[in-house]
């Protein structure tokens, strides 16, 4: 065997070798950044409804005081002033609903990325060792 076949059967070995370890750090990538994807998700729930939570203690605070100034004026809790309470509570669960639509999108924006396929990534990787097995074979004197 001469030294272009030795020389041509380490630069195969060397060539698929380097392909199996792109496929695993590939993998390995998707898998980081999709744990990363999916803690910013979490996170991204906890505020929301934290910040809805705010929301309906507001609402409830300024309904309170609402009712309390009603009371307090000797007005009666109907007509004008009931409907004008439920306003204000209409509109902290709109509040609510567009907080909540939003972290929706927001998780849907997410999940486009969805979670990495190690099979896709191995089928990448089998190719790309194949392909530099045939062409490193064909490429080694003697062989065809």
């Amino acid at each position: 065997m001469g030294v272009a076949a030795v020389l041509g059967g380490i630069g195969l070995a060397s060539s698929i070798g380097g392909q199996i370890m792109g496929g695993v750090s590939r993998a390995n990538q998707a898998e980081a950044e999709y744990k990363a994807s999916s803690a910013a998700g979490q996170q991204d729930v906890v505020a929301t409804e934290f910040e809805i939570g705010k929301v309906r203690e507001q609402a409830r605070q300024v309904t309170g005081a609402q009712v309390a100034g009603y009371g307090r004026g000797g007005v009666v809790l109907e007509g004008s002033p009931l409907r004008q309470i439920v306003e204000t509570a209409q509109r902290s669960e709109e509040d609510v609903f567009w907080k909540r639509y939003n972290l929706r999108q927001r998780v849907k924006q997410r999940a486009l990325g969805g979670k990495p396929d190690p099979a896709a990534t191995g089928v990448a990787t089998a190719f790309g060792v194949g392909g530099s097995l045939l062409t490193g074979i064909t490429n080694l004197p003697g062989v065809f």
